[in-house]
């Protein structure tokens, strides 16, 4: 569905019900994400890469800095 909306985005930007669809989706898709490597986190605490994911995805979303 992202990649959908991300393409009809491309061939029409001025719409603005798709891009707040779009955002609306990439929000949804980032939660699960963070949630998903927060838990990683927190039941393998010494998988230094599960780690880094989950750092990598908190700046992403701008929780940290």
């Amino acid at each position: 569905m992202g990649r959908a909306l991300q393409a009809a985005v491309q061939k029409n930007p001025d719409n603005e019900d798709l891009r707040h669809k779009l955002a609306a989706v990439n929000a949804k898709l980032d939660s699960v994400s963070l949630d998903h490597f927060r838990q990683c986190v927190e039941n393998y605490p010494t998988d230094l890469k599960m780690k880094f994911q989950y750092g990598s995805q908190l700046l992403h979303v701008g929780r940290l800095r």
